[in-house]
């Protein structure tokens, strides 16, 4: 699969798009810019840390 990734400055990642520009994942940060507090794939959101990624319920 191809994708690229857009970003908000020069080292933060804010989705991932395939080839014709349709959002795979966005991720969204809150204070730190470094890692995004969780990630949104389709219709599910997968809080985030540096370690892993868990599934949960976000609202």
């Amino acid at each position: 699969m191809e994708y690229r990734l857009l970003y908000a400055g020069q080292l933060t990642p804010v989705a991932k798009v395939d080839a014709d520009g349709g959002i795979l994942e966005q991720y969204v940060y809150g204070l730190g810019v470094n890692s995004p507090d969780y990630i949104v794939k389709g219709d599910r959101k997968y809080l985030s840390s540096v370690k892993s990624l868990s599934d949960s319920d976000i609202q």
